[in-house]
């Protein structure tokens, strides 16, 4: 079952990283994606960041299928509790998800209770980001895919569509993994205007994503833009030096 399902995940997910570690009772693994690579494939150790809803995966081990019912009804809690929020998302002998928010960097332990009984549990390490590394994609005028850029300035044409990966940095220089939607603003603010990003389009409506981040450079000239994590009070600056639109 865990081989099954973690193979649609990590397809629907594309890229990026996944951080899993099996609970102390053997009987559920517990997996957090990041958008960027993590050193250490587990999750027991690796930090996680503060201030925003981590989205942790759950899978029940063979153990875990052989100890638990068809309802499979989860009541997750995490110790110490204050500045912690969690709440669990399962369907019928599926334990789903757990979406957790921690305030407080430190250690935390996290516990799956199932009629009554603790069905299994793990001690996660939380921290909070000392700085921002970002990481910029970048799309020319008209063409199909994104180049990884590098240097600054970075030189764009007008029209280009530029895209960022965040990457929260502690203290000691590590990263810290778990994902989080970083606020977005530009100097000039007039240079640029903000993607969308369209999932589907119907004849009823058009879905869109305003996440992840995206802008469209609209004027010539040097332009900076900053991304944010407004909850963490963490930011950084990539700049752009965008050329005119050549009229033949």
């Amino acid at each position: 079952m865990r081989r099954l399902l973690l193979l649609p995940l990590v397809l629907l997910l594309g890229c990026g990283d996944l951080s899993s570690s099996t609970g102390e009772l053997g009987r559920i693994d517990y997996t957090l994606h990041s958008d960027f690579l993590v050193d250490g494939s587990a999750l027991v150790g690796t930090p996680i960041l503060t201030g925003h809803p981590q989205r942790i995966d759950l899978d029940l081990t063979d153990a875990g299928e052989r100890a638990s019912d068809s309802t499979l009804e989860l009541v997750h809690s995490a110790t110490p509790s204050a500045g912690v929020s969690i709440e669990g998302s399962a369907t019928s002998g599926d334990p789903g998800s757990i979406s957790i928010t921690v305030i407080t960097p430190g250690e935390y332990v996290v516990e799956s209770v199932l009629d009554g009984e603790v069905f299994d549990r793990i001690t996660l390490l939380f921290d909070a980001p000392a700085s921002l590394d970002v990481l910029p994609w970048i799309r020319p005028p008209n063409a199909d895919d994104f180049t990884e850029a590098s240097g600054s300035p970075i030189a764009v044409a007008e029209g280009a569509q530029a895209a960022f990966v965040p990457i929260p940095i502690n203290a000691g220089g590590d990263r810290i993994a778990g994902d989080f939607v970083p606020g977005l603003t530009a100097d000039p603010e007039w240079a640029v205007v903000r993607g969308v990003n369209v999932l589907g389009i119907y004849e009823q409506n058009v879905v869109v994503a305003r996440s992840p981040s995206s802008v469209y450079f609209i004027e010539p000239g040097a332009v900076a833009i900053t991304l944010s994590d407004d909850a963490n009070g963490v930011s950084a600056d990539v700049f752009f030096e965008v050329a005119p639109v050549v009229v033949p």
